[in-house]
């Protein structure tokens, strides 16, 4: 009889445990949603993009997701950094060494702007002998600029074409994760390095 006791205060005890643990069992989200408005506003926790798969489950599974915020820079670690790739290229500049006229024009209007309607990087002025190929856009697209490489590798278009590039501009890709917009990340960036070429410039002076 007093194993019998002592099995059920074991039973109560073990109880009473359960239903301390689900006092204490913090509250969590089924799912990111509207349940989330009150604590973290419309804009809940999410995804940055909502076609990013997180994980497959199967009816009756469920996952119980702990998450701790940590804000912190680039510089401490590359996963807090914002940018996935960045890269710079000089601006690329059409330049005519001498006026393309008549059937050169022809020729040159042919190849670099056939068979793209509308093209707005080149026209053609005049007619017959009085052509002239005249520069809309100097910067080019990338098809018009590869085509006019390729022209001026020919016999007799070195003199008259090339593709040179401008030494004081820059074309700057940022590709972001998404934390941050890539004119914001370039801004501060830009800040950044202006404030450490003060800093520079104060230990030289």
């Amino acid at each position: 009889d007093d194993d019998d006791d002592d099995e059920d205060d074991d039973d109560m005890s073990d109880d009473d445990e359960k239903k301390k643990r689900k006092k204490k069992k913090i509250k969590t989200f089924s799912n990111f949603s509207t349940s989330q408005e009150t604590k973290f506003g419309k804009e809940g926790i999410k995804t940055v993009h909502d076609d990013i798969l997180l994980a497959k489950l199967v009816p009756g599974q469920e996952i119980e997701l702990e998450a701790h915020c940590m804000k912190s820079i680039g510089a401490d670690h590359a996963k807090f950094s914002p940018v996935g790739t960045c890269w710079y290229r000089l601006v690329p500049t059409v330049y005519f060494k001498k006026p393309i006229v008549g059937a050169d024009a022809k020729v040159f209007m042919s190849e670099c702007s056939d068979p793209i309607p509308n093209h707005k990087c080149f026209e053609l002025k005049g007619s017959g002998e009085k052509a002239e190929v005249k520069i809309k856009s100097i910067r080019g697209c990338d098809l018009c600029l590869e085509r006019i490489r390729e022209l001026s590798g020919e016999t007799g278009w070195d003199s008259k074409i090339a593709v040179l590039k401008k030494r004081d501009h820059y074309i700057f890709t940022i590709e972001s994760v998404g934390a941050r917009k890539p004119d914001v990340i370039f801004k501060e960036a830009v800040s950044i390095l202006k404030s450490k070429c003060h800093s520079a410039l104060g230990r030289l002076l």
